[in-house]
């Protein structure tokens, strides 16, 4: 089966800022982090989800557009960090050439997203559960 790359069309001016009250640390989940082979973050995103079933998603990006976002997904019957990293990346103005909502492409879509920021073709993701 074909499957299109996650491509990055380019950023628009931010919509939201971080919402700090969507890092809840004692909901952590999991965190996924890209670096280089210098070991230089270009990506940190972190999803928390609490008891009630909302996840939430903080970004931070490395590069030449930095940038720091939230995003949250609730409700049930679909994969909610992919969709909470979508609404997250709406928020920050970040324009990918397909919607992630609810398809579980996380990893995919933040190395493409580092590789934009970077240049760099040589990423490493490190995922890190709660």
């Amino acid at each position: 089966m074909y499957e299109d790359k996650i491509k990055i069309l380019g950023k628009e001016k931010q919509k939201k800022e971080l919402n700090i009250n969507y890092r809840k640390e004692d909901n952590f989940w999991c965190s996924y982090i890209v670096l280089d082979k210098e070991f230089y973050h270009w990506i940190d995103c972190r999803f928390y989800c609490t008891k009630g079933g909302t996840v939430t998603c903080c970004i931070w990006v490395s590069g030449k557009e930095n940038f720091r976002a939230s995003g949250r997904a609730t409700g049930w019957g679909y994969e909610k960090k992919s969709a909470a990293l979508q609404d997250a990346l709406n928020n920050a103005g970040l324009k990918l050439n397909k919607s992630i909502w609810g398809t579980g492409e996380i990893k995919s879509t933040l190395e493409a997203i580092a590789k934009w920021e970077s240049g760099k073709r040589t990423l490493y993701t490190v995922e890190a559960f709660g």
